[in-house]
């Protein structure tokens, strides 16, 4: 595997729809005790290149739709 993919981090969240998953977005940026341990892990410089979203759809056979 490339080392790209060695140092990702992914998370795989489900949401009612996607203004759900911006609202929850927001409220966990805006959640003190995050800004705090992130404040920390960030001390000695950035920690992440970068956020990035992406959302999947449930394909027509999913027991999800």
């Amino acid at each position: 595997a490339s080392d790209v993919y060695k140092r990702q981090l992914i998370y795989v969240l489900e949401h009612a729809s996607q203004e759900a998953a911006n609202a929850s977005w927001q409220a966990f940026g805006q959640d003190p005790e995050w800004k705090t341990v992130s404040d920390a892990s960030n001390a000695n410089g950035p920690i992440l290149a970068g956020v990035e979203r992406r959302y999947m759809t449930a394909t027509d056979y999913s027991p999800l739709k």
